[in-house]
């Protein structure tokens, strides 16, 4: 594709905050994690200026606190400055986490950036030799909760030319603390071309033209849960209809849960604990030596085919922090189960002292016990009796059923009623994604049957 229009989507960068490690990593460690946000967005601008983009735009979050770091807008401002040189606009608004906008910036701004305002949606125009090119459409924030709809304002005169919205959303109508909107909603406004869209921290393709709306995630995770590749969208469109949409890896760190079983015979049985350890090397031996496929570090499926190739862009994974998963059962559970907790601190330092100055490192942020005694074959249990049966089939139906799943979810209380997006909102609340669901089911089966097997009933 010849494009006539490139730029950068990004959001969710979050600047000022640090990658949360879990243990206390050695003092290198504790720089890299401090700077990876930074570095991710360096990396943007490098990225930039190598593309030659038109522009970049932000769609909001940009840093993590209304009450900017002085550090956080420096870097920022430098930044800035660089795709000046080149000729490169960039457009933001301000999320929930920075509202207030300009008005709160340390430091001035070079004038080739523009910030939305607050007050109501307003249109910016891009120029190229004089000629116009794109009109770019945005509302910040004017609080840490914004229940408008500020999509119905999106308007604009003609489809002549590229039109892109910039909206910091949940894409939730049911949700009146970040901008109420639906899908159909975006697809319901006239004119728009390229929904630019914030606040998701994971990459997402809801629709990837006619219009396109589009998540680019946040550059650099920041929290456990935030697992696998993160970066922003390189996109080009030649008529501003068609787009070619390329995610770009850029985080210097990636989260990864690593999975370890204790019953696979293939790969030899733990007796005790030093079979455990020497497994836990292996296999993260074998994640910090090889050279993984992209999509191996848990990139969504939706992007798989918009990878670029990393010989037109590169920036290397500096490492990963861990959590790893042990399940299974077998005999290795005795030692587990009588010192639970000295087993896992004992296991956690091991890996840290293995690991922690490995290139690219490995840093293991926590470590999950889920196993159990050696129990006869699930199929034998199921089969001799029906009460397993009808355990595996309850837990089948709350799996496949939505209504259900909502009424657990019900009872297990206020504590699990937190949103996605709330990295830490009132009383600590947990978000039960479907992957803490599946986790939770999991155990939960696990020991009903060992109660009753063990148990003689």
């Amino acid at each position: 594709m010849v494009a006539d229009i490139k730029f950068i989507h990004t959001a969710d960068l979050h600047l000022g905050a640090p990658v949360n490690s879990g243990e206390t990593p050695p003092e290198g460690l504790q720089e890299l994690f401090a700077e990876a946000g930074y570095t991710a967005f360096k990396r943007i601008v490098k990225l930039a200026r190598e593309q030659k983009v038109d522009f970049m735009v932000i769609s909001g979050d940009l840093y993590d606190r209304e009450a900017r770091s002085v550090k956080a807008s420096r870097i920022f401002v430098n930044q800035c400055r660089l795709l000046k040189e080149q000729g490169i606009e960039v457009y933001i608004i301000n999320g929930n986490h920075d509202p207030r906008g300009q008005a709160e910036e340390p430091f001035s701004l070079p004038d080739n950036v523009y910030v939305f305002p607050e007050t109501e949606v307003t249109t910016r125009e891009y120029t190229r030799e004089r000629n116009l090119k794109a009109r770019i459409l945005g509302q910040s924030y004017r609080q840490k909760y914004e229940d408008r709809s500020m999509f119905d304002f999106y308007t604009v005169p003609d489809r002549s030319i590229l039109n892109l919205g910039l909206l910091h959303t949940q894409l939730d109508p049911q949700n009146k603390r970040y901008v109420p909107v639906s899908r159909s909603n975006l697809l319901s406004k006239k004119g728009i071309d390229y929904w630019a869209l914030g606040h998701i921290h994971i990459p997402r393709i809801i629709k990837k033209e006619g219009p396109s709306i589009i998540f680019p995630g946040t550059p650099q995770a920041r929290i456990i849960n935030q697992e696998g590749l993160r970066g922003c969208f390189l996109v080009e469109t030649e008529t501003g209809r068609n787009f070619e949409l390329n995610f770009i890896p850029v985080a210097p760190v990636i989260f990864k849960n690593m999975e370890l079983y204790i019953d696979r015979p293939e790969k030899g049985e733990l007796k005790n604990l030093t079979d455990l350890k020497n497994r836990l090397e292996k296999k993260a031996r074998k994640l910090a030596d090889k050279t993984r496929a992209q999509k191996e570090l848990g990139l969504p499926p939706d992007l798989s085919r918009n990878i670029i190739n990393q010989s037109i862009f590169s920036s290397p994974v500096q490492g990963y922090i861990l959590r790893w998963f042990i399940r299974g059962s077998g005999p290795l559970h005795q030692f587990v189960s009588e010192n639970r907790s000295e087993v896992k601190e004992e296991m956690v330092a091991f890996l840290n002292d293995l690991f922690a100055e490995h290139s690219p490192f490995l840093w293991t942020h926590s470590l999950f016990f889920r196993t159990g005694p050696e129990l006869p074959e699930e199929e034998q249990l199921r089969k001799n009796n029906e009460v397993f049966a009808e355990i595996e089939k309850i837990i089948q139906d709350i799996r496949n059923d939505q209504e259900l799943k909502k009424e657990l979810i019900e009872h297990w209380g206020k504590i699990w009623q937190g949103s996605p997006e709330d990295k830490k909102g009132p009383n600590n609340l947990f978000h039960p994604d479907d992957r803490t669901i599946k986790e939770l089911l999991q155990e939960a089966r696990q020991r009903i049957i060992e109660e009753l097997y063990t148990g003689g009933r």
